[in-house]
């Protein structure tokens, strides 16, 4: 058996993607997701996605964070989620076998979860992340640029000179747990009224 902690922690992401009950049992939303050959977090985004009209937005940016190289691509593009995103798509052809990897996890994820062909649309990047990451959506802490407490409890920082710290609500991806204060790695901007109605 995994440590129980870790099951313990598992359990509860679970419940806060709408895939399991408290008393651990797969709901309609998780068995849909269970059939998702895709992390939960994943499949829980594309089909929330598609409900609020992102679907093509959703497996796209699934089929990014499952390669891993947006994730691992911040030193030369900074935090920002759309920022990165841009940068691959541009550089992507450099990228040996990246391209056409995404190009076809995209593919994959729109045909089994029936999604339609659409236009990506930049401003659900941080819904989505949200969707994905429930307990990542990070609020600013006043007294320090760039200082944000995750609704996991976590305090967290960005980067100095980030222009993401402007920002009061952001939904992270990619966090760095290290002693007292972790690091944000990969983000995107949400506001109160997205989380207000996403998580309503």
């Amino acid at each position: 058996l995994p440590p129980l902690a870790h099951l313990a922690q598992s359990h509860e992401i679970l419940q806060s993607l709408g895939a399991m009950t408290k008393d651990k049992q797969l709901t309609v939303h998780g068995r849909a997701m269970a059939e998702l050959p895709l992390h939960p977090r994943l499949g829980h985004m594309i089909i929330k996605g598609k409900q609020y009209g992102w679907g093509a937005t959703a497996c796209d940016l699934a089929a990014l964070l499952d390669a891993r190289e947006l994730v691992t691509s911040g030193n030369k593009t900074g935090v920002d989620l759309a920022t990165r995103v841009e940068a691959f798509h541009r550089d992507r052809g450099r990228i040996t076998g990246v391209r056409d990897r995404v190009v076809t996890q995209r593919r994959r994820f729109m045909e089994i979860t029936n999604t339609q062909e659409g236009k990506v649309v930049e401003a659900a990047y941080g819904p989505l992340l949200a969707l994905a990451y429930p307990d990542r959506v990070a609020r600013k802490r006043p007294g320090r640029a760039g200082l944000y407490q995750l609704s996991n409890g976590t305090i967290a920082s960005l980067p100095s000179g980030s222009l993401l710290a402007r920002e009061e609500f952001l939904a992270v991806a990619n966090v760095e747990s290290a002693g007292v204060e972790g690091k944000i790695h990969l983000a995107a901007h949400v506001t109160q009224s997205e989380l207000e109605k996403i998580f309503a």
